[in-house]
Order: structure tokens, then C-alpha cells, then sequence
């Protein structure tokens, strides 16, 4: 049996989401004000036909407590499996003509329930059903018999006429939220005892798009593995997944014109197998997400708060006009660059970073010789300008390290963590302009604190710490910093994937332990 089946909600409070509907309904039966007539609507696999089952069970309970069915009386246990005559599911797109309404509905209320309380007709896909249907449902809809309730689902409400409409209490299904569909998907995996890593489970309800049932379905194709813990590198066998936080790394890239970076961010995504047109999408999506927020408007159930929180303030200081002109880029991705990608399917995104930075415009190309004879007769020339119809871009100042860099940064013991935050900002930007990748590895970093004359730097991912503490790049960043403060420090990365006491910290890195739970 299928998961989505297997776990299907058997009372109200296990349903995932649906507060707006779930609340009233166990009112109702809480004081015994049930309607004759529901109408559900909403997208799929978000819980209308669970709802509506839970509903014929709890009015026709011999043991109900409150709102919620017992589960384990006759009637309840008969509506369980299927075998209860007096709860009739009928699927109107099957059974559109009025012949069938007429020997389903019509003549079959005018009987008294032989085993139930109420009679209870489940009609899933109502919207299909012809207007001869429609027209024969309206009279039974509007007095039906004291022992009757109709329970209509659709996905598309428009599609009712306004005189069914009417006559029924309305409830709007809404997709889940995120944080809410990774909840459910973790009781099913412990259910199965199966661990999956939380990166899969929010890409799986980030792909479902909030449907409850699509997104078991998605973590079924995953539990194929057949692996106890599933990891992220697993599942991309049968399903690739995207890190949200190397997307928003990409996205900081972008932001700042880096195109050097931004294709670099790209082809690490790419290669740990994440289809380009699905990374063009997932970009889409956050750019009109961002583009909602700085408007004042921006929320998405398929991110996290936490999420929407972290892309809120990286493109807070970026301009309404800048966003549009990212989202611009990547939507020509999905459309006019996908003819050119049948070979080189990461082509289109690949063309959209370099249109986005500015790059596809002409490039004063004078300046740059210019540079380079100078570079060539070994002359010092001061910082230059080459300016195109996007913007202005800078010549990268080569930095000269005289010292070892593998010898020891010399450092003062007087600097505070306070005077590395103050500069934090100054020291980033001075890095982006003088080098091509160390910048990306701090994008999202930030000082918690110095130790022996060192500013500890807490970065996003693991590899970024190991960039960072390179010694090349330790000296070279350890020479920006001392130089942007004005007081010899040094620089050390940290990664950690929990918050952490700094005692607990200093003393893993004096013996070279790790957290492991």
C-alpha cells in the first residue's frame, strides 16, 4: 500500500495543516451544529477527501469524544476500510451525466440509512459533473432529508455555479507550509525508520509545492534506496537536491555583479547534479520572492521563516530596479536560452549570469590595454575604471605580499571584537576588490569574537573555513584585515552546524575535537 494511504489522517489532529478549516468543523461537532452541506475547495493532495471521510466518520461515531471519532467502533471501522454502504464516495469525473446523479444521488437519499446514523455522500471532482447534473443536485442540496449530508470537493471552484455554491458551508484548502510538510514527513520516516537529512526533506516539500500527498509520494521514491539514513549525496541518485544556502550564496554573487563567482557557484551546483533548469527555477523563485518582500508583500510557504528572514536581509540594501532586472534575466533562462541548451543543458544559466552582471554589454576594451602595457613595462599605475552601460566596474589592484605566506601573522592582543564588526563591512568590500574568489567564502560570514589576537569568523560552510584558513589566504586576508583596522590581526575561520557555548569551542580547537551530537 502506498504511504499516502498508509498514513492518512484518522482524526482531525493529525491533519497536516488546514487549521482555518479543521477548527470550525470540530466546533460544529463539538456542538452538534453540523451542516447538511460542505463544499471543499482547493489544489490536490492537500487533505479535501481526508477531511471529508473524517467528517462521515465523526457524525456517525457511536463512541465519539468531543469532535474526534473513536476509531475503533463498528461504524468507524467500517468507514475505515471501506466496506460502510451508507458512505457513498462518487467521483464526478467518471460520472458526469445527470443519469448518473439521478441513480446515485436522487434516488438513493430517499432511503433511510441501514447501518449509519447519517447517510453521507462524498462527491470528489464536483466541477466535472454537466449542468443537466448540476441542476438535478440543486432541489435534493437545498432540503435534503434529516439523515443526509453532502460532502463536495473541487479543485477548480470556479467551475461551480453560484446557485450550488450557495447552498453549501465553503471551506478554502490552502497548501501546506513548509515547516509544517517537513514535520509530517519526519513522523512518516520515523514511522518507516528510515533518518533523512533535513536538506532532503525541505527540498522534497519545496517540490511538492505545499501538496501533503505529492510530497509523501516524493519521499516514497526516496525510501527506494533502501537505506536506513539517507543523505543528501543519496538522494540525489533518484532526486537532485538543491542546498538553499549555496542558491542564496549564488544569489549574493549576483547581487554584487561578481560574475567570476556567480558561474562558479552555478557550476558547483551543477555538479553535484542539480538540473540547471531546476537551479534556474529555484532562482526564479527567489528573486520574486525578494522582489515581493521589498515591496512589502513577500512571504512563500515553500521556504522556511528562518529562510524568508536570511534572503530578506541579503538583498536589503538592493534596489527594486536591480531585483526586476535579475528575475528579467533568468526568466529569458526558462525561455529563450532553452533552445540553446539541448547540448549544454547549463548553457541558459550560464548566459543569464553574464547578461545579469553586465557583461554581455560592450566593454571599453582601450583601458584595459592600456593596463596591461602598463602592468608589462612593470610601472605602477593607480587604480583605474572601465566603464560599460550597466555600470562601473574596477580593475583589480593586485596586492603584493612581500612576507612567507605560510609564516606566522604577527598580531595585537588589544583588538576587541567590537572594532572587528565596526570594520567588518569595509574589510569585505576592500576583499571583493582585490580578489576573485576569497569574497564569495565570506559573504555570509561574521566575527563572533577574538582569541590571541585572532578574528574568529564564523562561515556558512565547511569548505569556506578550510579557504579561509588556507595559509595563502590567511595571510593575504590577516594583511587586508590589519590594514582596514589599522592594528596588526589575524583571521580564523570556524564552521559549525549548531550554536555552541565559546568555551566549548576554544576547547575543541586547543585538542581538535568536533560536536557530534
Amino acid at each position: 500500500m502506498s504511504l499516502y494511504r498508509t498514513y492518512r489522517p484518522q482524526t482531525f489532529k493529525e491533519v497536516t495543516g488546514q487549521h482555518h478549516v479543521v477548527t470550525p468543523i470540530r466546533h460544529q461537532l463539538e456542538t452538534d451544529t453540523v451542516a447538511h452541506a460542505y463544499l471543499f475547495s482547493g489544489p490536490r493532495g492537500i487533505g479535501k477527501t481526508t477531511i471529508a471521510r473524517l467528517l462521515a466518520k465523526a457524525v456517525n461515531c457511536t463512541a465519539r469524544k468531543g469532535a474526534e471519532p473513536c476509531g475503533t467502533c463498528v461504524s468507524c471501522l467500517s468507514i475505515m476500510d471501506g466496506s460502510a454502504m451508507d458512505v457513498i464516495e462518487i467521483d464526478a469525473a467518471s460520472h458526469t451525466g445527470v443519469d448518473n446523479v439521478r441513480e446515485n444521488v436522487i434516488e438513493n437519499v430517499r432511503f433511510a440509512p441501514t447501518q449509519l446514523a447519517k447517510k453521507v455522500f462524498i462527491i470528489d471532482e464536483v466541477h466535472m459533473l454537466s449542468k443537466g447534473a448540476f441542476n438535478a443536485l440543486l432541489k435534493t442540496l437545498e432540503e435534503p432529508p434529516v439523515y443526509a449530508m453532502f460532502i463536495l470537493a473541487t479543485t477548480e471552484l470556479h467551475k461551480i455555479p453560484d446557485t450550488i455554491v450557495s447552498r453549501c458551508q465553503r471551506y478554502d484548502f490552502t497548501n501546506v507550509a513548509t515547516e509544517l510538510l517537513t514535520d509530517r514527513l519526519q513522523v512518516i520516516a520515523k514511522g518507516e525508520g528510515v533518518q533523512v537529512d533535513a536538506t532532503v526533506m525541505e527540498e522534497i516539500a519545496r517540490r511538492s509545492g505545499g501538496h501533503v500527498r505529492d510530497a509523501i509520494s516524493l519521499l516514497e521514491q526516496i525510501f527506494t534506496l533502501d537505506a536506513k539514513t539517507i543523505t543528501a549525496d543519496l538522494a540525489r541518485m533518484v532526486m537532485p537536491v538543491i542546498d538553499v544556502e549555496q542558491t542564496f550564496a549564488l544569489l549574493a554573487t549576483l547581487v554584487n555583479k561578481n560574475v567570476e563567482q556567480a558561474l562558479w557557484c552555478a557550476h558547483e551546483l551543477v555538479g553535484v547534479g542539480v538540473e540547471p533548469a531546476r537551479l534556474v527555477e529555484e532562482v526564479v523563485q527567489l528573486l520574486r520572492l525578494a522582489l515581493l518582500q521589498r515591496l512589502g508583500e513577500g512571504e512563500d510557504k515553500a521556504y522556511t521563516q528562518e529562510q524568508q528572514q536570511q534572503l530578506k536581509m541579503l538583498f536589503a540594501n538592493t534596489s527594486v530596479e536591480r531585483i526586476k532586472q535579475l528575475l528579467d534575466g533568468f526568466l529569458v533562462a526558462q525561455t529563450q536560452y532553452s533552445d540553446y541548451s539541448y547540448h549544454i543543458p547549463q548553457l541558459g544559466i550560464e548566459l543569464a549570469i553574464v547578461e545579469v552582471c553586465g557583461l554581455s554589454s560592450s566593454i571599453d576594451t582601450s583601458a584595459s590595454i592600456s593596463q596591461t602595457v602598463v602592468e608589462e613595462r612593470g610601472e605602477v599605475e593607480p587604480r583605474s575604471a572601465v566603464h560599460d552601460s550597466i555600470g562601473e566596474r574596477r580593475i583589480m589592484e593586485p596586492v603584493h605580499i612581500d612576507a612567507d605566506p605560510k609564516a606566522e601573522t604577527k598580531t595585537d592582543n588589544s583588538v576587541t571584537i567590537e572594532t572587528i564588526k565596526k570594520y567588518w563591512s569595509t574589510f569585505q568590500k576592500t576583499v571583493r576588490e582585490r580578489h576573485a574568489s576569497l569574497p564569495l567564502a565570506l559573504e555570509l560570514a561574521e566575527p563572533v569574537r577574538v582569541d590571541s589576537g585572532r578574528a574568529i569568523i564564523k562561515v556558512k560552510f565547511e569548505f569556506y573555513a578550510e579557504t579561509v584558513n588556507q595559509p595563502k589566504n590567511n595571510h593575504f586576508l590577516a594583511g587586508i584585515l590589519t590594514e582596514v583596522i589599522g592594528e596588526n590581526v589575524g583571521i580564523q575561520g570556524m564552521f559549525s552546524n549548531v550554536e555552541q557555548d565559546p568555551q566549548v569551542t576554544s576547547v575543541l580547537e586547543a585538542f581538535g575535537g568536533k560536536v557530534i551530537g
